[in-house]
């Protein structure tokens, strides 16, 4: 699929009720409905074929890959039975003129050659800044950010703007590139795409990539401002936000936010695909977003507040929602054992560091180094490893081996044998093959001293149903794009949530 900067490798699977496209990897998803498909082109292009769907909104998402006349028959086929949509035929310019017209068609920017066929075409959405210079040239600048993963992108185009264009009529006052400037305006939406922030947040500690920065929210994206490193991250390169105290009934706990990066931020040769910040529980912020609030209204309905006065975690993950549109996943399912915590997670050692493991609803989540996500879709089986009890120092803990099915080994060590029982029944009860089953089922009767009432001794599961948490949805998609727009209402700052979607 065709993205900002680059081609994203994965699968288009076709149904009767639409289109999925998932990245490879399964990071990324689109799923456009039928009902909302309103147009479909088929062009070749060199090695491949393009699919082009553009959705009501006026947006187009492009496919490449389509590699054989059957595959772009069957699509044909497809989309006129099941979407009522024919799929006309594209071609493009390939004499290699320059000159032509340039065209505003939906959210597309296209440059006709002169025989009437596209030479190339630009998402609007990639615009950052329009300007005329002299009376007749017009510059165009692009985002550019620091998850661009190709080393040479494109980041400004200029072109001349005759006189006699026929598609931009000058005005009285102006000029026919002044016309196609102010037409450019109104359908980028480019006018907040620079300047001032909206909102910003100073002296924020982000583990990685480590540092101490101020966090400004623009329309567009988020710029993290430090001593020595400065990052722009284009919200549509956010997955989704999660919100994991670590052990929030312990005095001088910290609550991680995470942002899931596609494409990572790039610093020299190292690549960040998770945005990790460490925040005092405790610590409270006030925060106004710099817009009135009839602007704020229409722009962003429901999703921002004019101002903002809860825990410093919850302010940034709750800005940072509302204007990327990502899903927050907090944990709820699963509770340690260990007395005195309130902690969703088990304390372990990953290699050299230690850190806390938490149990999602539908993967696990590591931190804080390094930041990783493990789905449990993609996990072949799991292995508890020294769980036998005995009286040395060592038979005090036991360790995770995770084991994905592509054959990825990650262990986790030095896990509190009071975890044991905990851990079991949780991977039971998601179905998570144990190669161990016996032994461990064996080693964990009688439980370990410590425990207190637990997702293990809840009554048929009851634990995992929290009805405080109704308002939320269902994680049934971080393997998705995380950008599907909701009318659901937020939780309660003070409520510690679930790992089920906030949206």
């Amino acid at each position: 699929m065709g993205a900002r900067g680059q081609k994203n490798e994965g699968t288009l699977r076709l149904h009767p009720g639409g289109l999925i496209w998932k990245k490879s990897g399964g990071s990324k998803l689109v799923d456009i409905k039928k009902d909302d498909v309103a147009a479909v082109w088929v062009a070749e292009v060199p090695r491949d074929s393009q699919l082009t769907v553009r959705q009501k909104s006026g947006k187009d998402i492009v496919f490449y890959g389509m590699s054989t006349q059957q595959e772009t028959d069957a699509i044909r086929a497809h989309t006129m039975q099941y979407f009522g949509v024919e799929a006309a035929t594209k071609k493009y310019a390939v004499a290699g003129h320059n000159w032509g017209e340039a065209e505003l068609d939906g959210t597309t920017l296209r440059f006709v050659a002169r025989g009437g066929e596209p030479a190339f075409e630009l998402p609007l959405g990639d615009v950052a800044a329009a300007q005329v210079h002299g009376k007749n040239e017009m510059q165009i600048g692009f985002h550019t950010d620091d998850t661009d993963q190709q080393k040479d992108s494109l980041v400004e185009l200029s072109f001349y703007v005759p006189p006699s264009s026929k598609a931009h009529v000058a005005g009285v006052e102006g000029t026919a590139a002044n016309a196609l400037h102010e037409k450019l305006l109104a359908k980028a939406d480019i006018g907040t795409a620079v300047g001032e922030a909206l909102a910003a947040m100073e002296g924020l500690y982000v583990v990685a990539p480590r540092g101490r920065f101020t966090a400004e929210f623009h329309p567009k994206f988020l710029r993290l401002q430090g001593t020595a490193n400065d990052f722009k991250v284009q919200y549509d390169s956010m997955l989704r936000i999660f919100v994991l105290p670590r052990a929030p009934e312990m005095q001088g706990s910290v609550t991680w936010v995470n942002v899931a990066l596609d494409p990572p931020i790039r610093k020299g040769q190292t690549y960040y695909p998770h945005l990790l910040l460490q925040f005092p529980s405790d610590a409270q912020t006030e925060l106004e977003i710099d817009l009135d609030e009839d602007e704020l209204k229409q722009k962003y309905g429901d999703k921002l507040e004019p101002t903002y006065a809860a825990a410093t975690c919850e302010v940034f993950a709750k800005v940072l929602r509302g204007f990327s549109s990502t899903k927050i996943t907090r944990p709820q399912e699963f509770h340690s054992a260990i007395e005195g915590t309130g902690s969703q997670a088990v304390r372990c050692s990953f290699k050299t560091d230690e850190g806390m493991l938490f149990p999602l609803a539908k993967q696990f989540f590591y931190a804080p180094k390094p930041p990783m996500i493990i789905l449990y879709e993609d996990v072949g089986h799991v292995e508890f490893q020294r769980q036998q009890s005995g009286t040395s120092a060592s038979s005090r803990t036991f360790d995770l081996v995770v084991r994905t099915k592509m054959d990825t080994e990650y262990q986790f060590r030095s896990i509190a044998r009071a975890e044991l029982q905990n851990l079991l029944s949780f991977f039971k009860a998601k179905s998570i093959r144990i190669t161990n089953l016996r032994q461990t089922e064996e080693a964990a009767e009688g439980g370990g001293d410590g425990r207190k009432k637990s997702f293990a001794d809840g009554d048929d599961g009851a634990e995992f149903d929290d009805e405080s948490d109704e308002d939320e949805d269902e994680d049934e998609d971080f393997d998705g794009a995380g950008k599907e727009e909701s009318s659901d209402e937020d939780v309660d700052y003070g409520a510690l949530g679930s790992d089920e979607d906030e949206k």
